[in-house]
C-alpha cells in the first residue's frame, strides 16, 4: 500500500516537473494592441508597457475586460496612445507571471532601432550590478537611455505568491562619470538606446546565465527515475503477494 501510494506520488511530481515556455507574439495595428500566447504555458496578469518620453512605464488599457490568464492560442488586446517618443523606436514590454509566481518582463520595439557597431560603450556586468563607462572622445553619443525589465526571480517566492509587480523606470544619462545601476538579483538583458546627432542606437548588454525556476523543475529527471524504480518495486512486491 505505502509502495503504491510512493509510485502514484512520484508519477504526480514528476509530470508537475516539466517546465512550460512562455512566448508571445505582439503588434500593433491602428491603436490596438494584440498579444498573443505563443508558448505552451499560461501566463498570468498579463500587461503591456509603453516607455513614455520621460521614462516612465505607462501600462496600456485592456480593451475589454483584463485577463488574468492568458492561455496557449488566446489573445488579449489593450489600447495604444498616440504618443510615440524615441524616434519612433516605441519600446514596450510585456509583463507576467508564470503558475509559481516568479515575475518576468520581456522588451520589444514596435520599429526597433538599428543597433550600435561603431559605438559601443564599454560595460562590465557582474551579478546585479552594471557598470557602463562614458563614451570617447569624438563619440556623437550625447545621452543614452537605459532600462530592463524588473525580475525577482524565484528566490523571491516565500509562501503564497502576491502578484505585485512594479516596473522601475528608465535611467536617462547624460554622460559625464561611469554609470552603475543596480539590475536586481536575475541580471536580465539591459537596454542601451543611444541618442545621437543622427538619431537612436540600440545596444543590447546580455544578461548572465541565470534560472527563474524553482529547484523542481530543475530535477524532472530524477522524479522519472524514482517513479521507475517504485513501479519496478511494486511489480515485484505485488508478484510475491
Amino acid at each position: 500500500m505505502v509502495i503504491r501510494f510512493l509510485l502514484i506520488f512520484f508519477l504526480l511530481a514528476s509530470g508537475c516537473a516539466q517546465a512550460s515556455s512562455i512566448s508571445f507574439r505582439i503588434s500593433l495595428t491602428g491603436m490596438n494592441v494584440t498579444l498573443e500566447e505563443n508558448g505552451d504555458g499560461t501566463a498570468f496578469f498579463p500587461s503591456v508597457l509603453m516607455l513614455r518620453p520621460d521614462g516612465k512605464w505607462q501600462v496600456l488599457p485592456a480593451a475589454g475586460m483584463p485577463k488574468n490568464e492568458l492561455n496557449p492560442g488566446e489573445r488579449e488586446e489593450f489600447s495604444w496612445h498616440d504618443a510615440v517618443p524615441f524616434g519612433k523606436a516605441q519600446p514596450i514590454m510585456v509583463r507576467f507571471f508564470d503558475a509559481s509566481g516568479v515575475d518576468f518582463g520581456r522588451v520589444s520595439f514596435f520599429n526597433q532601432p538599428p543597433m550600435s557597431q561603431d559605438e559601443r560603450l564599454k560595460v562590465d556586468y557582474t551579478p546585479g550590478k552594471l557598470r557602463i563607462y562614458p563614451p570617447g572622445q569624438g563619440s556623437s553619443i550625447r545621452s543614452t537611455w537605459m532600462f530592463w525589465p524588473k525580475e525577482e526571480g524565484a528566490s523571491a517566492i516565500t509562501g503564497r505568491p502576491t502578484f505585485s509587480d512594479i516596473q522601475p523606470d528608465a535611467l536617462h544619462v547624460v554622460w559625464g562619470k561611469m554609470k552603475e545601476v543596480d539590475t536586481g538579483p536575475v541580471s536580465p538583458d539591459v537596454f542601451l538606446l543611444h541618442e545621437t546627432g543622427t538619431g537612436f542606437y540600440l545596444q543590447v548588454v546580455a544578461g548572465l546565465p541565470r534560472d527563474n525556476r524553482a529547484w523542481w523543475l530543475n530535477h524532472h529527471t530524477v522524479f522519472f527515475l524514482a517513479a521507475a524504480v517504485l513501479a519496478c518495486a511494486a511489480l515485484f512486491f505485488a508478484r510475491r503477494a
